[in-house]
């Protein structure tokens, strides 16, 4: 039984071997070679393609470059922006040269568009400099703190003050009471935003200033009084840097209308790095480095001696467009309008830090100290009558009574 059952077994084993399989193997050779051949030419055939495509590209390049060299036309590459490069003897337009020969504040701020910062300790008069300056960009007139570094005016801008510490009520008489000088239509051309009738934020500003560059026809000063009101805002790093984008932006589109657009924001000192008495610059301003760094100008507007002091000093921190001067200018209250201020003199700023009551050369009056008398020199007497605008202003500046400041102008005018 074994011996039949492995027979047939061995028999069939031969069977397959000799008769069934060779067939097979043939097959399938047959087949995996014509695979093998028929992937062998698709690939051939795919490469002649790329080959020839490759080759068609690079002719097209070719002719293209050959076009554009011998016409001078830059070839523009759709998927980047168009960058446009100036030689370094490329003249200058008259139209620039023209700008930086003109400013509206001392040497300071220029017919550029840009943004720049005024800062200074709270309730010392920033609201009452920057109607000033609105009243000077509004009318084209000098303003005069800066003394004498000549203003050459500009073109009467349109305003916008955006107030968060005053009504529009307050800012409107501020305005008519304490500039008769200029006239009803430049007045006009000033607008006043404030708490009483809008949400004044600087996300609001920002949103109206847009609308108002893309329509405007003429240039704009714009003026926020004060940034310092919105503490997230100067607390967070991200919003300035947007701030500082979306007034870039802005800027770029001013220029591309052929229009000025000008944007001061307000704030206050950091109560932690500045006290009266001690220099004011940038690490006193409550704003982070990048929106600082952005600015065309700072300006530093602080107290003389004491808080709350007739007197105070405007101090270019930064310029970009001119250096900065080694002195700063001394104002006052105007004595004619309450709220106004009005040039004294320029001074080095440690001179007036170290001795606060001296505010004028030794040939120059000194202001009067409580519950001591002045002395006053007729040197000093000529120099007041030089400086103000009356009489009375400069009795006011000596100390003494106008009928005093009568008699001794008697005196001098007789030696």
């Amino acid at each position: 039984m074994n011996k039949t059952g492995n027979a047939k077994s061995s028999n069939w084993k031969r069977i397959f071997t000799e008769k069934v399989l060779p067939p097979l193997i043939i097959a399938g050779g047959t087949k995996l070679f014509d695979a093998c051949t028929n992937y062998i030419k698709h690939k051939r055939k795919l490469k002649e393609i790329s080959h020839a495509t490759n080759e068609k590209i690079r002719q097209q390049a070719t002719k293209k470059k050959n076009i554009n060299s011998s016409e001078n036309i830059p070839i523009e590459d759709s998927s980047e922006s168009s960058m446009i490069s100036v030689t370094a003897d490329s003249p200058v337009s008259a139209d620039y040269i023209e700008k930086t020969q003109k400013s509206s504040f001392g040497n300071v701020i220029f017919p550029f568009s840009g943004y720049g910062i005024i800062v200074g300790p709270q309730n010392e008069g920033k609201s009452t400099l920057l109607m000033q300056i609105a009243m000077s960009f509004a009318s084209g007139r000098q303003t005069g703190l800066m003394g004498n570094i000549q203003e050459s005016g500009l073109k009467p801008h349109n305003v916008i003050m955006y107030c968060t510490e005053k009504d529009s009520q307050e800012m409107r008489q501020m305005g008519h009471i304490n500039y008769p000088e200029i006239s009803k239509e430049d007045k006009r051309r000033i607008e006043y935003i404030c708490n009483d009738n809008s949400a004044v934020t600087i996300n609001n500003i920002l949103k109206h200033l847009r609308k108002k560059v893309n329509e405007a026809q003429e240039n704009i000063l714009a003026i926020y009084d004060c940034i310092s009101s919105e503490y997230s805002i100067i607390e967070s790093t991200r919003t300035q840097a947007k701030i500082r984008t979306e007034c870039e932006d802005l800027i770029r589109i001013a220029n591309e209308k052929g229009i000025i657009f000008q944007f001061i924001i307000v704030c206050h000192v950091l109560g932690g790095t500045y006290k009266i008495g001690r220099t004011i610059n940038t690490n006193s301003i409550g704003l982070g480095d990048k929106l600082i760094n952005g600015s065309r100008f700072i300006i530093g507007l602080a107290p003389i001696g004491e808080e709350h002091s007739q007197f105070k000093y405007l101090k270019v921190i930064r310029c970009k467009t001119h250096p900065e001067p080694d002195d700063v200018a001394i104002i006052r209250w105007s004595s004619n309008h309450k709220q106004r201020f009005q040039h004294v003199a320029r001074m080095k700023e440690t001179d007036i830090l170290s001795n606060p009551q001296c505010l004028f050369s030794s040939s120059s009056p000194t202001p009067k100290k409580r519950g001591t008398k002045p002395k006053v020199s007729d040197e000093d007497i000529i120099e007041a009558i030089k400086l103000c605008n009356n009489q009375k202003e400069a009795a006011e500046l000596l100390g003494i009574s106008p009928s005093a400041l009568s008699q001794r102008l008697k005196h001098v005018q007789s030696t």
